[in-house]
């Protein structure tokens, strides 16, 4: 009798497991190419993403021809333990489209391009309250992606710095400080420079200095480590 229940429980398990396979393979979508706006939908096949499994504007801005969205594509990820999708943010704006975050396409290019950071709505510092209060995600991606570019104008960079203590991280300090912009920029070390508590004490200190030599010689000294290096997973 014992040995029967368990067998029972056993094929319950299987069974469970098995239609939980089931539904994770099919997944969401796939997602009508033909849906997606003309620019994103050429962007998704250059980029082989196949099939599309979901699509969602997080930020509109249609006087600037300017889409932030999240796009998610592929095959099922990591199953049976817990599927998920490939998805990450990216950027439309005036036919140009590129990530913004890497989200778990590492080695992929197509990011937006640099060099049209400077007259991006990215480099807007009233972006950042444009964009929804509850999704921290898209946030950081973006403050990560704009930290990441020696493009970056000084007024983003400093809008960044002025939030780090509210929405900071420990990469996106560690980029901002390697930022070119920011050596030269009292604002932003000035910012750094308040940031209290334990989580910050090396950086504050780091941007102490700092603010002292750009008042001295001019120049500040670069803390170890390269941007490039530290940025490779958000540029082509």
């Amino acid at each position: 009798m014992v040995h029967l229940q368990k067998r029972r429980q056993l094929t319950v398990t299987v069974v469970a497991g098995l239609l939980a396979v089931v539904a994770c393979e099919a997944g969401p979508g796939p997602f009508d190419l033909d849906e997606l706006p003309d620019p994103i939908q050429s962007f998704a096949l250059d980029q082989g993403l196949n099939p599309i499994r979901g699509y969602s504007v997080v930020l509109s801005l249609p006087a600037s021809d300017f889409e932030l969205f999240w796009l998610s594509w592929g095959e099922p990820l990591d199953c049976p333990s817990g599927c998920f999708f490939a998805s990450t943010f990216a950027v439309s704006e005036r036919g140009l489209v590129g990530w913004i975050s890497d989200g778990v396409n590492r080695h992929s290019s197509g990011f937006f391009p640099s060099e049209a950071l400077p007259s991006s709505r990215m480099s807007d510092p009233n972006i950042f309250d444009l964009l929804p209060p509850d999704n921290q995600r898209v946030r950081s991606a973006l403050s990560g992606f704009v930290a990441c570019q020696d493009t970056a104008p000084e007024a983003v960079l400093a809008r960044i710095a002025d939030d780090l203590l509210e929405f900071g991280s420990p990469f996106l300090v560690q980029v901002l400080i390697r930022n070119p912009t920011t050596l030269t920029s009292s604002a932003i070390l000035g910012s750094i420079a308040n940031l209290e508590g334990p989580p910050w004490a090396f950086v504050a200190a780091w941007a102490h200095r700092a603010l002292f030599q750009l008042e001295d010689t001019g120049q500040v000294t670069p803390p170890e480590g390269d941007l490039d290096a530290m940025c490779w997973h958000l540029r082509n």
